[in-house]
């Protein structure tokens, strides 16, 4: 009997998360693109491939592509925890104060499966809202 490793399952999921409280943290391409970056590289390194990302000055969306061995909190921890730090370094190396900066992202986040089919179509609408 033939038995798939977690590695070789992946799962699809469309993940939007927002700021504390809808406060504007990101109210700017440079801390969007930060938390992008952070974002995306955090979660590669866990075996994951981010198909599309996008962010507003209070929300990011995101379609992933990641092994069964991982949940989806699993998920938003991860990129919670990328954003955070990535937006803390950023607020201080841009005001020169290194303090322990608040919270940015809120409790809540709506997550949506998918399966190969509709995550291709999550990933060229989001796509799309980029270009526009």
């Amino acid at each position: 009997m033939l038995h798939l490793q977690a590695t070789d399952m992946q799962l699809f999921v469309h993940l939007t998360w927002k700021t504390q409280d809808g406060r504007p943290f990101l109210g700017n391409d440079q801390l969007r693109q930060a938390a992008i970056r952070a974002v995306t590289a955090r979660i590669r390194s866990h075996f994951c491939q981010v198909l599309a990302i996008s962010a507003t000055a209070c929300q990011i969306d995101m379609v992933v592509s990641f092994p069964a061995s991982l949940s989806v909190t699993d998920l938003l921890r991860i990129a919670h925890g990328a954003a955070q730090e990535a937006l803390t370094r950023l607020q201080q190396t841009m005001t020169g104060r290194f303090r322990e900066m608040p919270r940015y992202w809120g409790p809540g986040y709506t997550a949506y499966t998918l399966n190969a089919a509709e995550a291709a179509q999550a990933q060229t609408y989001l796509r799309q809202r980029l270009a526009a």
